[in-house]
């Protein structure tokens, strides 16, 4: 008779591992700031992209809702400033905040070209998902803070 077959992972204390088994499982938990740079390039240029498509659409949706044309050009100096920041700064954390910055400066943009439509705030909940994927610390809360403080809201 064959002993039976075990499907799921080996967690067993294996001879010449003296750790215990919490820590050998903490350490398939991600921490900050543990990207190498090739990594953290491609995820930092897959936003940049993302901010960088978010400006044609926005134009579109101001002109489609017969938005003035300077209101659509106010709408975009923020994200456009963040998007040629965050390509060219060299620090990570510094670049990661203008891009996340200018992606925030988009779900502001789109309230305003939509009249503040309750459809519209839903894509800063979508594109706050972002930031904790960055793995820099200390943009969150100013990104929220810049899309919450009054002179941006109340445009």
């Amino acid at each position: 008779m064959q002993a039976p077959v075990s499907l799921g992972p080996q967690l067993v204390e294996r001879p010449g591992n003296d750790r215990p088994l919490p820590a050998r499982l903490l350490d398939y938990l991600p921490r900050g700031n543990t990207l190498d740079d090739a990594a953290w390039r491609r995820r930092h240029r897959l936003l940049e992209w993302v901010l960088l498509l978010h400006l044609p659409l926005l134009v579109l949706i101001g002109l489609f809702l017969r938005n003035p044309v300077a209101v659509i050009g106010y709408s975009l100096v923020a994200p456009t400033l963040s998007l040629a920041l965050g390509r060219f700064v060299p620090r990570r954390r510094l670049a990661a905040f203008f891009i996340t910055g200018g992606l925030v400066f988009c779900s502001v943009a789109l309230v305003v070209l939509t009249r503040g439509s309750i459809e519209s705030h839903f894509h800063f909940f979508i594109i706050i998902g972002f930031r904790p994927r960055r793995r820099t610390r200390g943009c969150g809360r100013s990104c929220t803070a810049s899309a919450c403080s009054p002179p941006a809201s109340a445009w």
